[in-house]
């Protein structure tokens, strides 16, 4: 089995959950195929410019001919996709299609049909706005993409570009993260045999184990914006005895000093740390809090944190409802009912066995589990396209 993987890196100063995964399963697929089996194509936001995006974004040929070209060279047997947009662009996949190479597109977020790729607008809550219109108009006039009224013109007229071009429609399956986004995508008239349920591993082998009698205090990870329901939890945090210490790890993409807006002595702001920092602080928390307001394509800080024993407190929103059982590996609130959930949570007796069903329900995740899950698919697809 070889493999093709192809990569849009975000920013090197604002490095995506998308970047993380995709190294870590060229690393794993690498430890299990071997180096020679598994090659790369990838780009780096890093080389964007208003030019080079304004030029390329409708539909990149060169990136397209190259990845064809890589393909054939390396005579692999499937090419699989994560992020795609802004630089590459699905125009490949018709070329790969037309070449009988087979193809699959994680989905690690929605924007085939929402430009922002959330489907959450601020102010407005859950938005399928742009597939009820059946184009992208709305996303330009709220300015979803990034907050700029330039850039969301120009990236929801690219969507509906590859729309009309049906770019989407030549991907051979879509990976989804999660049963909650397998059924949102459904509802978008999806062919449900296009979308195979593979998620994302959890590598936490080597991380500190704390016993459930040294865990103490709560903590966030996340980026520090509002929709991923930070000031919200802070505003929360203000009122609450010193008693209940939060830890927030993580930092603002708009330089917002959050430290100085919500300084109280039971939150410590610690920024942007390193992964065995993170970890490390999240196997002594008590409880890890989830308060995004969006409904997410997946949780990998929820299961990061079960692997460690670490139950998790979240908002009741997206796949979160299904990864979590309330009250036997964590739980689950309404904004109305936070404050007396957190204090059940703090004096759970059940804690202990509660750490335990955690690390147990995480074990799905481990990356032996999905990797083989994943190659089988890989194999699957290679069947499928060969007795078409």
């Amino acid at each position: 089995m070889k493999v093709l993987l192809v990569h849009n890196f975000y920013r090197s100063q604002h490095i995506g959950g998308e970047d993380v995964v995709f190294r870590q399963e060229l690393a794993t697929l690498r430890q299990v195929l071997g180096d020679s089996a598994v090659s790369t194509y990838t780009v780096s936001n890093d080389t964007l410019s208003k030019t080079k995006l304004l030029h390329q974004i409708w539909g990149n040929q060169a990136h397209a001919d190259a990845i064809l070209k890589k393909a054939i060279e390396q005579q692999v047997d499937v090419v699989h996709a994560h992020n795609v947009f802004p630089l590459i662009t699905p125009r490949f996949f018709k070329q790969l299609r037309d070449a009988q190479i087979p193809s699959i597109l994680t989905l690690h977020n929605y924007r085939p049909w929402c430009l922002s790729g959330v489907l959450y607008r601020t102010g407005k809550g859950h938005c399928v706005s742009c597939f009820e219109k059946g184009n992208f108009l709305p996303s330009m006039k709220n300015r979803c993409y990034r907050g700029s009224a330039p850039l969301s013109i120009l990236g929801g007229a690219a969507l509906q570009w590859y729309q009309w071009q049906q770019d989407w429609q030549a991907v051979d399956k879509f990976f989804v993260l999660s049963q909650h986004q397998r059924q949102q995508l459904q509802t978008f008239g999806v062919d449900q045999n296009k979308l195979w349920l593979k998620p994302n591993f959890v590598e936490t082998l080597n991380a500190p184990w704390v016993e459930p009698t040294q865990k103490s205090g709560y903590l966030y990870v996340g980026r520090l914006e509002p929709d991923k329901g930070i000031d919200w939890l802070l505003q929360q945090w203000q009122s609450l005895p010193e008693q209940y210490r939060l830890t927030v790890i993580g930092c603002s993409p708009h330089e917002t000093n959050y430290a100085a807006r919500y300084a109280k002595r039971n939150i410590i702001f610690k920024g942007q740390t390193d992964r065995a920092t993170t970890l490390a602080e999240m196997a002594k928390a008590k409880y890890l809090i989830h308060p995004s307001f969006m409904p997410e394509t997946f949780g990998l800080t929820v299961i990061e944190a079960q692997s460690l024993g670490t139950p998790v407190i979240a908002l009741k929103c997206g796949p979160r409802e299904q990864m979590i059982v309330h009250q036997i590996t964590g739980w689950h609130y309404e904004p109305e009912s936070f404050r007396s959930v957190l204090r059940t949570a703090n004096d759970f007796e059940g804690y202990t066995q509660m750490t335990y069903n955690a690390k147990q329900s995480a074990l799905s995740y481990q990356p032996d589990v999905i990797i083989k899950q994943q190659i089988n698919y890989y194999e699957q697809l290679c069947r499928e396209k060969s007795n078409a």
